[in-house]
């Protein structure tokens, strides 16, 4: 899994991270800026939830809307994590776009970063 930054990190201390599964589907999220490109593993121990258990944490919640009811729209709300971290996920996977609307890539978003390990970072040079 990869993660694109402005910053260097060596650990993973933080509860919100978005990862993609291909090292070319990240990288663009810095390019205009430079930085830094880190590779991760996520532990076995992960339970990652797919889109259909984000819907039905969404509907349970009753937070679907017309302007609120793709994958990646939910998981950006909160309680939806709340929710999914509750039922025992420690992050979720969902179709999502790159900067800029430019391409569609899978996501893995994780909330508990001792799931984590960075194991190699590498820079990207701004354009």
């Amino acid at each position: 899994m990869y993660h694109a930054a402005d910053t260097r990190y060596d650990e993973i201390t933080w509860d919100d991270i978005c990862l993609t599964t291909d090292a070319d589907e990240a990288a663009p999220y810095v390019e205009w800026c430079g930085g830094w490109l880190h590779e991760i593993d996520i532990s076995p121990d992960a339970r990652i939830a797919d889109e259909s258990d984000i819907v039905d944490a969404a509907e349970d919640l009753d937070i679907i809307t017309d302007d609120c009811r793709l994958a990646f729209e939910l998981v950006d709300r909160r309680e939806l994590r709340v929710e999914l971290a509750r039922r025992g996920f420690t992050g979720c996977r969902y179709d999502d776009m790159g900067p800029d609307n430019a391409y569609t890539h899978e996501t893995i978003r994780v909330w508990e970063p001792g799931t984590l390990s960075i194991v190699g970072v590498s820079e990207i040079e701004a354009e």
